[in-house]
């Protein structure tokens, strides 16, 4: 009786960590970028990592230096001008159900400042 239930905590314990784990199999690409170093592109993708760690990202790319620039207007548009940079991905998620889905990803700070979601798939 106490091997069966020591077994059993055991294997409630590590349903519980392995439920826990952050995703790690996530293809990124950060291409180029005129306006963004690595580092704070990279500090924009631990931001989605960290906001999506319950979803299925099996991709993340850097869209365009051009794309950003247009995203920022809409930001603007959007209300989000006291931001004075916008960064933008390329998600590719998994759904149950529904098979891979692709969105944009937005994120948005002051200068200089840390990035912050301001549109994210869900």
């Amino acid at each position: 009786m106490k091997k069966t239930v020591t077994f059993v905590f055991l294997i409630l314990i590590l349903i519980v960590f392995t439920a826990c784990t952050h995703q790690t199999d996530v293809a990124i690409d950060y291409g180029s970028s005129q306006m963004y170093s690595d580092e704070e592109m990279k500090a924009a993708v631990n931001v989605i990592l960290s906001e999506s760690k319950h979803h299925n990202i099996n991709k993340i790319s850097y869209v365009s230096d051009a794309e950003n620039i247009k995203q920022h207007d809409i930001c603007v548009k959007k209300g989000y001008d006291n931001y004075s940079e916008c960064i933008c991905f390329h998600v590719e998620f998994y759904i149950d159900g529904e098979g891979i889905i692709s969105n944009g990803w937005t994120l948005a700070r002051t200068q200089n400042g840390r990035w912050k979601s301001v549109f994210s798939p869900w």
